[in-house]
């Protein structure tokens, strides 16, 4: 779970509850769909673990690198 309103929500992707931290009811709503909702909770698994193939210390190290020779 994260805020819709932060990087997190962005960096998550599909895969995690967003909810908007200053109302405690919709964070509610939304982590009991995640939970009771068998199709959302698997969506959200799926989209997860294809999420973090995105996001690895190889890609950082060679992004970083070129940003470094380029400027």
């Amino acid at each position: 779970m994260c805020s819709n309103n932060s990087s997190m929500s962005e960096i998550a992707g599909s895969g995690a509850v967003k909810a908007d931290p200053n109302n405690i009811f919709t964070c509610e709503e939304e982590v009991f769909k995640a939970l009771t909702d068998k199709n959302k909770r698997e969506s959200m698994i799926g989209s997860g673990y294809e999420n973090v193939k995105k996001f690895n210390w190889e890609l950082c190290a060679r992004e970083t690198l070129k940003a470094i020779l380029e400027a």
